[in-house]
């Protein structure tokens, strides 16, 4: 249910893994599969390990395959390359998506 609840779905796939498009494909059925409002979600893909040899290949490769409306960074966890454009895209999506918790007064104030 937490998922539900997410301003954004942020995917990180393993951009030296060769099967990581089939991956993605894999969660966005899984996804769909859940529930209709997910899919309709913003997303970002973040492609982690450009820093392996072959994967910032592999990435640019992929990143050709996602849907335009498809945020996708180039990241590597263990250098830190890529990830403050992430987190900014993330915190710009947040800032502007609705919050679909309500907070506990709200909450009281609808049961009423």
């Amino acid at each position: 249910r937490h998922v539900e609840r997410t301003r954004v779905l942020v995917f990180v796939l393993d951009a030296s893994d060769a099967d990581a498009g089939k991956h993605y494909v894999s969660l966005q059925n899984e996804l769909s599969r859940y529930s209709d409002a997910l899919p309709k979600k913003p997303r970002i893909v973040a492609l982690n390990k450009i820093d392996v040899a072959g994967a910032a290949a592999r990435a640019r490769k992929l990143r050709a395959s996602f849907a335009r409306r498809t945020s996708v960074f180039e990241i590597s966890t263990k250098t830190g390359d890529g990830l403050a454009g992430l987190t900014a895209a993330i915190r710009r999506i947040c800032d502007v998506a609705p919050a679909e918790i309500p907070s506990p007064v709200a909450r009281v104030l609808a049961e009423r």
